[in-house]
């Protein structure tokens, strides 16, 4: 329950900057919006003195420091808007890293690990027990999801270059991601129908067993 509301509060608060942002326009609240993503992100890693996330920070905080100079001493277009928009392209892009990645030879798909973890939670199945169909059919998943991805990367990319921030803002915040819940939606009803003569968990069940996932 801790955890998700600090995950609500996170994405309320960084979804309320990205607002703000975008109908003022100003720098700095482009920068406050990336700087609130990544604490919300890296906080816990930065509190156990985790190198790497100190070392992220610190980076962007560079980067960021550098558009706003450049903002206030120049008279050269402003590139301080894509600090708000390179989450909703970097993130997608790394995700899709994670799917692809998994589909190397010798590794098992990623989607097809995470089926078995959900069918072994909720069905006491191992992973030897998960059906050849099952796995190529997860396999397949894979790399629907890791393309679908990299597509939603280069749409948010396309929308921040063409400068209309408003409708980078309704993609990026509200439009991809119902995209994706339905997607998993209609996955899971397909997956259901065109594989019903095997068990299947809930709907439910499923979707805390992607939630409790820890990889």
């Amino acid at each position: 329950m801790k955890n998700a509301l600090l995950f609500f509060t996170a994405g309320a608060g960084y979804l309320l900057l990205a607002h703000i942002a975008v109908a003022n326009g100003q720098a700095w609240l482009y920068a406050a919006s990336l700087l609130w993503l990544l604490l919300a992100i890296t906080g816990k890693a930065l509190l156990r003195g985790d190198k790497r996330s100190w070392g992220i920070l610190t980076a962007t905080c560079l980067v960021m420091g550098g558009l706003l100079y450049h903002d206030a001493y120049t008279s050269t277009p402003s590139y301080t808007p894509w600090l708000l928009y390179t989450p909703s392209i970097v993130m997608p892009l790394l995700m899709a890293v994670f799917f692809l990645r998994s589909l190397a030879a010798g590794k098992t798909a990623l989607i097809s690990t995470l089926a078995s973890h959900i069918r072994q939670q909720t069905l006491g199945e191992t992973a030897a027990d998960v059906p050849p169909a099952l796995a190529a059919y997860t396999r397949m998943l894979t790399w629907g999801w890791g393309i679908g991805l990299c597509l939603m990367a280069a749409w948010h990319c396309v929308l921040a270059a063409s400068g209309h921030s408003q409708l980078w803002l309704l993609w990026s915040q509200y439009y991809s991601p119902l995209c994706v819940a339905a997607a998993s939606v209609l996955e899971y009803g397909y997956r259901s129908s065109a594989y019903r003569h095997y068990r299947h968990p809930t709907l439910k069940q499923y979707v805390q067993g992607m939630v409790g996932y820890k990889g």
